[in-house]
């Protein structure tokens, strides 16, 4: 969930009787503004209510209708200027409110009079809130259909980037679309927030790679016109470092093309000073960059060329940087996918598994344009953006985005989910996969099978995209240790950006021994303390419970209730022999969406990872400093030892030999003595 904002102000819009009080009632759940159907205005005034929704503190405006009105057009324009300056003392949105109905050319008028008032910069901040759900309902179509029926309506939705909702204002009390809706409000203010054009915050892109690989004309993919030039040729195009500006959905872009290695008229010491500069210049703000290469033959030349740029960049610059394929079309002239591509060609296999699987394809070709670019930026963005990306979206009624870049609005039946499966050889972790799947997607492993590598899988459950990560058995000693452990913790990059649920999986009826409740303790070593906070305890063989509740076994068996309470009390029960039951499968990821929202609204990420290896390394390291220090300590307390033996030897025998040395003066003193008498 995205983070509160205090003081969320609300400005109803719109014509009379349209149902902006409704609205306001939906809004705040209770009955704060007079509603009723009219042919004038019911709100003579701009009527202010405020309260609580859903933890978030919101203030709502509702404004006098546009005609139909005993008020003149001068008196409403003086009130709505004087609610604008009002409200716009904390973070505001402008709601215009319009009926499903009938879009008329009254109604169009009003929207044009509305953005008149409102201008340039407000608009950014405007949705288009559709009242009248519940005739939709009835009439069982949704809005998207309803909006695909009207050209001069799509062409609005078009024109707000698809900031539109839809309510049921004849709900009575707290909603959950009410929630929903401030949910994306907040979620686009935040976003709004980091890369506004009003703050002149352009996100910085620079394309690298050798000639001819298409930079240029990716540039121009991305800015959606010719920018740079771009030609077929055996030397750099790009002489100089070429730099153009637009923007792409809401974010302002600026392009830097530089000149490519290889075959170009200038030295080497030319291109390395001018790439220099380029970085050094770019990174005055937000900075990405992109490393083009051919989706073709990956030569030694090409290999080369990377090694060069990943050198130029550095290891800071590198965790910024994308690896962009171009000759997309070519592709699909072959009827081939990227992914396709990629395995068939074991280095690029391994680079793209070195930049933890950031890359996109681009058909430079193709006069679509728009989609491949806002795809690729929701992937650059999203880290930035938490987990609404529908600045960005193309018109739903006429693209799908993609399942593995499809935004995580928290709590949201349309959400994806990425869950990640981890548990001993044979518990039913691959059985979980494919009930939660529907479909026998990951194949079930017995106990003497062994699984080396992670699997993945993909399906749409109950409208929604949903990846299993397979990973092979916890303990499993017919695997070096450090190649299991590394193979598990690949998991949180094959569900890059990482997994919303880790789903630790014991049967139910399996004795929960010492060796079980290390388990968790494995997998927070792995994957740092974090990772407790994004796991559910997952119980297979739930048909052999009988009458016995797994409450009853939690409360009875000490182990199993420390091995739940370390997973926050969170568990689940399946049966997949029950493969059609897709009751137990809601229920799951309704308890996943529910420890989202305890987790505020992210999901456990590459970097918490990278910092859990961190930690683990820095462990390690202070471990052998200890144990150096250690090894060291003994073998000083040795060398002391040995130097007090030595000279405590050495004292003794000089002792010795003076008693004797002076027995033998007296026995000689003696002698003498005896001689004189």
């Amino acid at each position: 969930m995205a983070e509160m904002i205090e003081g969320l102000n609300l400005v109803l819009l719109g014509g009379t009787g349209i149902g902006k009080s409704a609205s306001g009632n939906t809004i705040l759940g209770r009955e704060a503004f007079k509603s009723r159907k009219s042919s004038t205005s019911v709100t003579r005034d701009v009527a202010v209510e405020s309260g609580t929704v859903y933890g978030r503190w919101v203030t709502v405006y509702d404004t006098p209708g546009l005609f139909n009105t005993d008020l003149s057009e001068d008196e409403i324009h003086k009130k709505l200027i004087k609610t604008l300056q009002s409200c716009e003392s904390g973070p505001c949105v402008f709601l215009l409110v319009i009926k499903a109905d009938r879009f008329t050319g009254k109604e169009r008028k009003t929207v044009e009079k509305i953005e008149q008032l409102l201008g340039h910069e407000r608009l950014k901040k405007t949705w288009i809130l559709f009242t009248r759900g519940d005739e939709l309902e009835d009439e069982n179509i949704t809005i998207e259909e309803y909006i695909s029926l009207s050209e001069p309506l799509k062409t609005v939705v078009q024109k707000y980037d698809q900031r539109y909702y839809v309510f049921n204002n004849k709900t009575r009390g707290p909603s959950e679309q009410a929630r929903l809706l401030l949910q994306k409000i907040t979620q686009r203010l935040k976003a709004l927030d980091i890369y506004t054009m009003e703050q002149n915050t352009s996100l910085n892109v620079v394309l690298l790679g050798r000639t001819g690989a298409g930079k240029s004309s990716t540039g121009n993919t991305i800015l959606g016109r010719e920018a740079f030039i771009s030609k077929k040729s055996s030397r750099s195009v790009t002489r100089d470092v070429a730099v153009e500006s637009g923007s792409v959905g809401l974010f302002p872009v600026t392009v830097y093309d530089t000149p490519g290695l290889f075959n170009t008229e200038m030295s080497e010491e030319e291109i390395q000073k001018k790439y220099k500069e380029v970085l050094q210049r770019c990174e005055s703000g937000p900075c990405v960059f992109l490393l083009v290469i051919k989706a073709d033959s990956f030569t030694e030349e090409e290999r080369e060329a990377v090694e060069k740029i990943e050198k130029l960049l550095g290891d800071k610059r590198l965790k910024k940087t994308w690896i962009l394929f171009t000759r997309g079309d070519e592709l699909e002239d072959e009827n081939m996918t990227i992914k396709v591509f990629l395995d068939d060609t074991k280095a690029l296999k391994n680079l793209i598994q070195k930049y933890d699987q950031r890359y996109h394809v681009f058909n430079n070709k193709t006069k679509e344009q728009a989609g491949q670019v806002q795809e690729l930026f929701i992937k650059i963005l999203k880290p930035h953006m938490g987990e609404d990306l529908e600045t960005l979206k193309q018109n739903p009624l006429t693209r799908k985005i993609p399942q593995e870049i499809e935004p995580d609005a928290p709590a949201d039946r349309r959400s994806s989910r990425r869950l990640v499966l981890l548990g001993k050889r044979g518990v039913g972790k691959s059985a979980a996969g494919n009930t939660i799947l529907g479909q026998r997607e990951l194949i079930s492993l017995s106990m003497s099978s062994v699984t080396s590598e992670c699997s993945e899988a993909h399906a749409t459950v109950s409208g929604r995209s949903v990846s299993v990560v397979d990973t092979p058995g916890l303990f499993d000693t017919q695997i070096n240790s450090e190649e299991l452990m590394m193979e598990i913790a690949r998991s949180v990059y094959i569900s890059s950006p990482g997994p919303h649920a880790f789903l630790i999986v014991f049967p139910v009826n399996m004795r929960y021994t010492e060796h079980e409740q290390q388990i968790p303790q494995m997998i927070e070593m792995m994957f740092g303390q974090e990772v407790l906070k994004y796991s559910i305890i997952l119980f297979t063989h739930g048909d052999q419970l009988e009458a016995e509740s797994v409450e009853k076994l939690i409360e009875q068996n000490c182990r199993l209730r420390d091995l739940v309470q370390q997973c926050g009390g969170r568990y689940h029960v399946f049966n997949n022999k029950d493969l059609n039951n897709r009751e137990q499968v809601n229920d799951l990821l309704q308890k996943i969406d529910s420890m989202i929202e305890q987790n505020g609204g992210g999901h456990y990420s590459n970097l918490m990872f990278e910092d859990a290896q961190r930690f683990r390394r820095e462990e390690e390291e202070q471990r052998q400093r200890e144990e150096e220090q250690r090894k060291q300590q003994e073998e000083k307390q040795i060398q002391e030892k040995v130097e007090r033996v030595r000279k405590e030897t050495e004292e003794r025998i000089r002792a010795e030999r003076q008693r004797e040395e002076e027995n033998r003066k007296r026995e000689e003193k003696q002698k003498k003595t005896c001689v004189c008498s």
